[in-house]
């Protein structure tokens, strides 16, 4: 199957900028993204496998294009599915294992923490190379930000950065909340104050905020209810079997 030779950033216009493509729409928007099995024709919305880091599927594509783009992400990528194709995914994907994770926008600003000037701040190019606290895991994940241009911000404690908050992903007009917290410092506000600073940043760029959080992962659905994030929308993330 050929890879779609469209302009990538014209397949995302496709799309709406909602919260379910706001993953999906960045890897477009990024023109670092590849096509497979595209259908601009298909309705109600276009059918292709799209994959950057990760696989996000729209529509209907053949089952050869969802593999295709897995193949080609070159690693155990995750795949990104909706509730409409959930199945046909699936199926094309056996013995992956699907989670649902909830979406959630922000109703109301009233919740957010105050920032005290100092606490939080963007970390300078470069600063996350001296990030000797972090575990492994996190570290890579911030290394990986930095390569993609994201500005990371971090929270402070004991004069060393312990909480860290990006877009994973943005588009037009949202940007997709990654927050991750050192474990020492869980439960001490540290991340709420992180997503308020980045909240503010990307409101004075006409930027909302989309928070995703996995089924499996409880403390992030409650920090975001505690902010002020209410669930609109729902997608599936899948993973690939232990052999993969």
């Amino acid at each position: 199957m050929l890879q779609a030779r469209l302009n990538p950033r014209d397949i995302a216009n496709a799309l709406p900028d909602l919260p379910r493509w706001v993953e999906i729409r960045s890897m477009l928007l990024s023109n670092r993204a590849n096509v497979f099995g595209l259908d601009l024709d298909a309705a109600p919305t276009p059918s292709f496998a799209v994959v950057k880091h990760d696989v996000g599927v729209v529509g209907a594509p053949n089952p050869k294009a969802i593999l295709e783009a897995v193949q080609h992400s070159g690693e155990a990528a995750i795949v990104l599915a909706v509730p409409e194709n959930l199945a046909l995914v699936e199926a094309a994907l056996p013995h992956w294992i699907s989670e649902r994770a909830a979406l959630h926008t922000l109703a109301s600003l009233n919740r957010l923490p105050e920032v005290p000037p100092g606490i939080v701040r963007l970390l300078e190019p470069g600063e996350t190379t001296s990030l000797k606290n972090a575990p492994e895991d996190l570290y890579a994940e911030l290394a990986d930000a930095v390569v993609d241009g994201a500005a990371i911000a971090a929270a402070f404690a004991d004069g060393q950065p312990v909480s860290f908050c990006y877009a994973g992903s943005e588009t037009e007009g949202l940007w997709d909340i990654s927050i991750d917290t050192l474990e020492p410092y869980w439960r001490q506000d540290h991340a709420a104050r992180c997503v308020a600073f980045q909240i503010a940043r990307y409101r004075e760029r006409g930027k909302a905020p989309v928070w995703g959080s996995l089924r499996s992962n409880l403390a992030s659905a409650r920090l975001a209810a505690k902010l002020g994030f209410v669930e609109v929308d729902e997608i599936y993330v899948l993973t690939p079997p232990p052999s993969f």
